[in-house]
């Protein structure tokens, strides 16, 4: 058994009287006065409530800073790996490519290969889940950016095939530039323009790029190139102009959404040069079959097509037709050139907001190509409503969305479309998406444009 006293003392202080190793000794002092075991004892006790608070107060500390640690790496890893490894790496891709001595910063004369690479870079980044969920903000421009490398230099190629196409009309215009048949080989002597001019349409024409829309399009000029020298073999037999008519008119059904200007007046250069024997059986031809070629030149929606090449295949057939002996045919065409040709005035056409999403409403503006745009004030539309459009081949269509209660009536609205198209209206019918909004409307017109298309009938 053990018994424990707690005994206090309180008096004089004591006298020291020496040392010994590791600590000092005293003695009593003179006059002591003992005070009991209570207060030290409730001493003690306080001082051990006090240690275990003081203890639990350090724990609770210790998981706050820890907790605190794991927040802060938590929410810091996401912003050091964006910025200091996704952004970072992108943005260094570009530069490093921009800032190249053969570029000297422009990105008009950046190579295939290069723009490729700012393209993938960009398109990577845009559809990273760190960008999509925690920086959004960095998406859309992102998407911008990739958008003009991706059609940036096929915007370039293409015009660089519409000028070898363009080399191409004037050689098959010009009839002394022609390739010659040699009587010796039955081979066609080939000058070096014309030469160069196929060569040149060739580099759009590589394996690998068949789904390319450049490989189409040069796909059909070759075809031409092929037929027109087969045709000027002997320019006497009828069959190999024939098969260009065919040709041409077969791309024209087939393909009249592909084609542009460039392909128009080539095929419209290889219909001019039949000789005049072929020019008056294709015309004759014409006149029985027209009625046949009706549904192929009603069909075809595309306003290109019903509204430029169409017309210039009519003139050329009613120029060959006696309208004292094909009267019905040749007031037929008439009517369609007549109608045609009001497309080239201003006319009014009736548009209607099908859908406007939210609290949106829409500015309209027409303006001649080059100048700018004019905004009608206190002119505001919403869904539901039709709106009147002053129009004719060649405008610009501007379309100015605002959002919620700010408007100034077009300018500097919270996004913009600008419809730049030779037949910009046509881009108007639909659905339009409204990039920086990521909203997306729709428009109708009364009646359809397609039904106030010019008709043989």
């Amino acid at each position: 058994n053990f018994q424990i006293f707690f005994i206090s003392n309180t008096g004089q202080t004591p006298e020291k009287i020496g040392t010994d190793i590791g600590r000092s000794l005293y003695i009593p002092p003179p006059k002591i006065h003992p005070v009991g075991v209570k207060e030290p004892f409730y001493w003690l006790l306080k001082a051990i409530v006090r240690n275990r608070k003081i203890s639990h107060v350090r724990t609770v500390a210790m998981y706050v800073a820890l907790i605190s640690i794991v927040w802060i790496i938590t929410y810091s890893i996401f912003p050091i790996y964006h910025f200091k490894f996704l952004l970072h790496r992108t943005w260094n891709v570009e530069n490093d490519i921009r800032q190249q001595q053969m570029y000297k910063g422009s990105i008009n004369n950046i190579t295939d290969d290069d723009r490729k690479k700012i393209y993938k870079r960009y398109e990577s980044y845009s559809r990273s889940w760190v960008v999509g969920t925690f920086f959004e903000e960095f998406q859309s421009p992102a998407n911008n950016i990739s958008r003009i490398y991706g059609t940036l230099n096929l915007s370039s190629a293409g015009q660089g095939l519409d000028k070898v196409i363009k080399l191409l009309v004037g050689i098959i215009r010009n009839p002394s530039a022609w390739p010659v048949l040699n009587p010796k080989t039955s081979a066609l002597d080939k000058s070096e323009q014309y030469n160069r001019v196929v060569e040149e349409i060739g580099v759009f024409h590589q394996p690998g790029e068949e789904k390319s829309p450049l490989y189409a399009r040069s796909d059909r000029v070759l075809a031409y190139v092929n037929a027109f020298e087969k045709a000027i073999v002997n320019p006497d037999d009828l069959a190999g102009w024939d098969n260009i008519v065919k040709l041409v008119e077969h791309d024209r059904a087939v393909s009249g959404m592909e084609l542009n200007i460039a392909e128009g007046e080539l095929m419209t250069a290889l219909s001019e040069r039949k000789i005049k024997k072929a020019q008056a059986a294709t015309a004759q031809q014409t006149v029985g079959q027209l009625g046949g070629q009706m549904p192929q030149v009603n069909g075809n929606e595309n306003p290109a097509f019903r509204l430029d090449m169409a017309v210039t295949l009519l003139t050329q057939i009613k120029e060959n037709l006696d309208p004292n002996v094909s009267r019905d045919t040749f007031n037929m065409i008439r009517s369609y050139l007549e109608s045609a040709s009001r497309w080239n005035t201003r006319q009014n056409f009736f548009c209607k907001i099908e859908k406007l999403p939210g609290n949106m409403h829409l500015h309209f503006a027409i303006a001649e190509r080059g100048k700018e745009p004019t905004w009608p004030k206190e002119e505001q539309y919403y869904e539901g409503q039709t709106i009147p459009l002053n129009w004719k081949i060649g405008d610009v269509i501007y379309i100015a969305a605002d959002t919620g209660s700010y408007c100034k009536w077009g300018v500097n609205p919270s996004d913009k479309k600008v419809l730049t198209g030779k037949y910009s209206l046509f881009e108007m019918e639909g659905d339009i998406t409204f990039d920086d909004l990521r909203k997306t409307v729709s428009i109708s017109f009364q009646p359809a444009l397609k039904e106030q298309l010019p008709f043989l009938k």
